[in-house]
């Protein structure tokens, strides 16, 4: 998933209509270009699984955020 996509569930998490302002293009220089996560060895090793799924945590997030910093 990229930032962009995160960024994007957030803005309709948020009920805002707005633009993600996007500056310049590519990774910055001496930043890496992509990077993967994989929970596969927690889940096996430890039995971990997440509680929240991606919406909900950023859904909690927002809310978090707008109760001590105002929407």
């Amino acid at each position: 998933m990229s930032v962009l996509e995160v960024v994007s569930r957030l803005i309709e998490i948020s009920g805002r209509d707005v633009e993600p302002e996007i500056r310049g293009e590519g990774p910055p220089r001496g930043e890496i270009d992509r990077q993967y996560l994989d929970s596969t060895a927690i889940r096996q090793e430890l039995g971990w699984e997440p509680r929240w799924d991606l919406d909900r945590g950023l859904s909690a997030a927002w809310d978090w955020y707008a109760a001590r910093f105002g929407s």
